[in-house]
C-alpha cells in the first residue's frame, strides 16, 4: 500500500519505518514480559547470540521464511542489545520492503529479478549461518538436538 500511495522512494521509507517500529514493539513486549527466561534448553545458543547479536538477528531476518514476531519477541526476552537488534532488523528488512513497495507501486518485478534476489538472499543467509555455527562451536558449544535436555 505504501508503494501505491506514495511511490517507490517515499513508500520504501514509510514501509521501512513501519517494519522497524513493529519489530521494536514486539522486542519491547518480549523484554517486558521476560519471554527468554523460560528458554533453558537453548542456554548455549543464548550465550552465543549475546556475543554476536547483530549477525544472529540479521541472518534470521534475511531468511525468506520465519516469524518476524517470534524473532522480535525472543530477541527482547533474551535481552539482545537494542541497537544491534534495531540495526539488523533495519538492514534485514530492506530486500523484502523494497520488493513489496516496487510491486505496490505498479513496477513489474519480473520472475528473473525475483529469482536472482532470492538466490542472493539465500547465499547471504547461508554464509552468515555457517559463520555463526563456526563461531558457536569455537566457544566450545555443540548444537543441541531437539531431544536433548528433556526430563
Amino acid at each position: 500500500m505504501a508503494g501505491a500511495g506514495f511511490g517507490v522512494l517515499e513508500g520504501f521509507v514509510l514501509c521501512s519505518v513501519a517494519y522497524e517500529a513493529g519489530a521494536l514493539v514486539s522486542y519491547s513486549g518480549g523484554r517486558l514480559f521476560g519471554v527468554g527466561r523460560s528458554l533453558r534448553l537453548i542456554k548455549p545458543m543464548v550465550a552465543f547470540m549475546r556475543r554476536a547479536p547483530f549477525k544472529a538477528v540479521l541472518s534470521v531476518r534475511l531468511l525468506p521464511v520465519g516469524s518476524s514476531l517470534l524473532v522480535s519477541t525472543l530477541s527482547g526476552g533474551l535481552r539482545i542489545p537494542v541497537l544491534a537488534f534495531a540495526g539488523a532488523t533495519a538492514l534485514g528488512g530492506v530486500p523484502q520492503n523494497l520488493i513489496f513497495v516496487l510491486v505496490g507501486s505498479g513496477l513489474p518485478v519480473g520472475h528473473q529479478t525475483e529469482m536472482i534476489l532470492s538466490a542472493v538472499l539465500f547465499v547471504l543467509s547461508t554464509v552468515l549461518g555457517v559463520v555463526m555455527i563456526r563461531r558457536y562451536r569455537s566457544y566450545g558449544a555443540q548444537p543441541m538436538a531437539l531431544s536433548e535436555g528433556r526430563e
